[in-house]
């Protein structure tokens, strides 16, 4: 039903991630106006959401729903200092959730966060 666009994140630095909501079909917009969403880090699947190394979400305004007519879209940026807690050699598995606005929970994408090292790790 859906994809979530998930690049190289380079650690210690704020990446947007692009959520993106289909129908079965592949090809035909999912609007997501109404729902809330969660994505969600952790070291392990296993892992209380307590535990994740960071969690965002529509409620906490880390995860914006785009406007008609992109409203099957929606952006996720998790602060630096949540994206500092990861390190080199970590394998970070990221999840994403919609909640619908008749109650139903579905699960729109689960994989690893591919992690890079950054050369430089100036900051102003």
């Amino acid at each position: 039903m859906t994809t979530c666009q998930i690049k190289p994140m380079y650690i210690g630095d704020s990446p947007e991630f692009l959520i993106s909501a289909y129908l079965p079909d592949g090809v035909t917009p999912y609007s997501l106006t109404g729902h809330t969403i969660w994505m969600t880090v952790k070291r392990s699947q296993a892992d209380l959401d307590a535990a994740a190394i960071f969690q965002l979400s529509t409620t906490a305004s880390e995860i914006t729903i785009k406007v008609a007519p992109n409203d099957h879209e929606a952006v996720a940026v998790p602060p630096s200092s949540a994206t500092a807690l990861l390190t080199a050699g970590l394998q970070a598995f990221v999840g994403v959730r919609i909640l619908t606005p008749t109650g139903r929970p579905l699960t729109l994408f689960e994989g690893t966060l591919p992690l890079v090292m950054p050369t430089t790790r100036r900051t102003i």
